[in-house]
């Protein structure tokens, strides 16, 4: 028989065979009445267990439409695979019940930006930047999305001002690469 654990009858009745249902059925059948799927698909995408995640947060939304941050995380899992219009379409209803989501803004523009929707990407970063006007990562991806559009002015202003947001920059080794391309920038700026 299995052992017993506290406050698992209370969630689950016992099997018709007396015994009592297992720790997993029982944090399933938890989960399944406080639609806490948002956590367990959160744990999911930390362990890159993403078809397990997505499952988890598409049940999220199906309990609850508004959970901004189910359609946040689940429009994040496609940006690894490349299936930018998938994370595109979840960041932008994400966006669309909570338009001020900084860090949606952001993966919304690296989507495009990665997709080819430049012009886009800048609308996104730009409306980042209006919420966060420090926003270091902003300003480097805007230049990067500058640069791609081929306004090498306005990706130098923007490498800079990257820099001047984060001098010591704890983002990911991009100061370096920002340091370099605002020099290249301004060298064939300059000739």
């Amino acid at each position: 028989m299995a052992e017993w654990q506290p406050g698992c009858r209370q969630v689950l009745p016992p099997h018709p065979n007396g015994r009592y249902p297992s720790p997993g059925t029982c944090l399933n059948h938890a989960l399944a009445l406080d639609r806490s799927h948002l956590a367990r698909g959160n744990a999911y995408f930390r362990l890159r267990l993403h078809q397990q995640a997505e499952e988890d947060f598409t049940r999220a939304i199906a309990l609850e439409p508004g959970c901004i941050d189910a359609y946040e995380q689940r429009g994040r899992l496609p940006l690894s695979s490349g299936q930018y219009a998938h994370a595109i379409e979840d960041l932008t209803t994400a966006l669309r019940l909570a338009p001020s989501g900084v860090q949606c803004l952001l993966d919304r523009a690296s989507a495009r930006c990665s997709s080819g929707a430049l012009a886009a990407a800048i609308e996104d970063l730009d409306a980042l930047l209006a919420y966060e006007p420090d926003h270091a990562q902003a300003y480097d991806m805007r230049g990067l999305t500058f640069e791609g559009l081929g306004d090498v002015q306005a990706a130098y202003k923007d490498y800079t001002r990257a820099l001047a947001a984060d001098p010591e920059n704890s983002w990911s080794g991009a100061a370096f690469r920002a340091r370099g391309q605002a020099r290249r920038l301004r060298q064939r700026a300059d000739s």
